[in-house]
């Protein structure tokens, strides 16, 4: 299990411009930069299964493992997933299901990508 979850990490691809968020001045206000996760994908490949995360900016993320079920959670700082279309259902015998979840707001804000294992 452990070589699986490896291959997964190594697979994890976090896409977006080579621009980092940053706050924005607006008319005197300070307007906060969210990445905006705007895909997730599992692609399917002979010897290994990819997970592409896309979002607007380059990501600031956290990444753990949960037990019973097995699990790979992805937390990305500033991060939307409201746009994202989850759960998506793999069941490929490495993965079972990819869900997306928000937490907190404003600075505080994480999008959350958990990968289930099989």
């Amino acid at each position: 299990m452990k070589r699986k979850i490896l291959s997964v990490l190594a697979a994890l691809s976090l896409g977006g411009p080579s621009v980092i968020a940053r706050a924005q001045e607006t008319e005197g206000q300070t307007q906060e930069v969210r990445n905006a996760l705007a895909g997730v994908r599992v692609v399917r490949e002979a010897t290994e299964t990819l997970v592409r995360i896309e979002g607007s900016r380059v990501p600031v993320f956290s990444i753990y493992t949960l037990q019973d079920p097995l699990r790979l959670v992805v937390d990305v700082s500033q991060g939307e997933v409201d746009k994202l279309d989850t759960p998506l259902d793999v069941d490929d015998g490495v993965l079972t299901k990819v869900i997306a979840a928000q937490y907190g707001e404003g600075k505080r804000a994480v999008g959350r990508i958990i990968i289930g294992f099989s």
